[in-house]
């Protein structure tokens, strides 16, 4: 149990992990996974949180967030997930409910952006750097990433695409 901190930074080891935010403070809260093939699942964040992974291939799971949140994915082949829910399992990204910056760093990443879940209509727009709509707030900030993979829900959509980055980015309608 923590009390009365502005700041909170947590600094995992050398070994395979599987760390889970299930909420933060409203102060700062930075994660760093170091090495090892890491896990991390961001339930929710309540304050502005940093999570940097280390150098081996990490997993970053992001279910929801209340709070500015950043995650630099370090310098080997990573995946970050954005989806309520196990990633193609009709989940959505409604709970992004603050600016989410993404850098996929080193190796060939992979952003995977799961809406599959959501049956109401909505509007999505795409440019090689931001993804906005969708029912999140403010939408994401992604760079250096290799891939993207954006599943769309089942409601009437309307999707703009006005650029795409140089690697591959597939649209699931």
């Amino acid at each position: 149990i923590y009390n009365h901190f502005e700041q909170l930074d947590l600094c995992l080891g050398s070994g395979d992990d599987h760390f889970t935010i299930e909420s933060t403070f409203t102060g700062q809260t930075t994660l760093e996974t170091r090495n090892g093939a890491d896990t991390v699942e961001i339930v929710s964040t309540d304050g502005i949180t940093h999570v940097n992974t280390g150098r081996a291939t990490d997993t970053v799971n992001i279910r929801g967030i209340n709070a500015q949140t950043t995650v630099n994915a370090g310098n080997h082949d990573d995946v970050i997930n954005v989806s309520s829910g196990a990633f193609g399992l009709g989940s959505t990204v409604n709970d992004i409910n603050a600016l989410l910056t993404l850098s996929g760093d080193g190796g060939s990443d992979r952003l995977n952006v799961d809406d599959r879940g959501d049956t109401a209509a909505n509007t999505g727009h795409l440019t090689a750097t931001t993804l906005t709509g969708l029912g999140m707030s403010e939408g994401i900030i992604y760079n250096h990433f290799e891939q993207l993979d954006l599943c769309l829900g089942s409601g009437d959509d309307h999707f703009t695409i006005e650029s795409t980055f140089t690697g591959e980015t597939t649209l699931e309608t």
